[in-house]
């Protein structure tokens, strides 16, 4: 597996494209919208790695209000 700046190849693809490859096929019609809302962009062009950190940096900020 190779990596560009410290992640690995597979989280480079864009986010609805992971989902794919990963059998989450539903996944990508149902976040499109609700992802771009958020303000994380386009499941269908930003990285899966962007998706991924902004999703982890969501549910610490959660759990840091509980």
């Amino acid at each position: 597996m190779q990596e560009q700046n410290g992640v690995p190849d597979e989280f480079t693809v864009s986010g609805a494209e992971w989902f794919r490859q990963n059998n989450f096929t539903a996944l990508p019609i149902l976040l499109v919208n609700p992802v771009a809302l958020y303000g994380y962009g386009d499941i269908n062009i930003v990285p899966a790695v962007r998706h991924s950190q902004k999703i982890l940096q969501g549910l610490r900020m959660q759990d840091a209000n509980v």
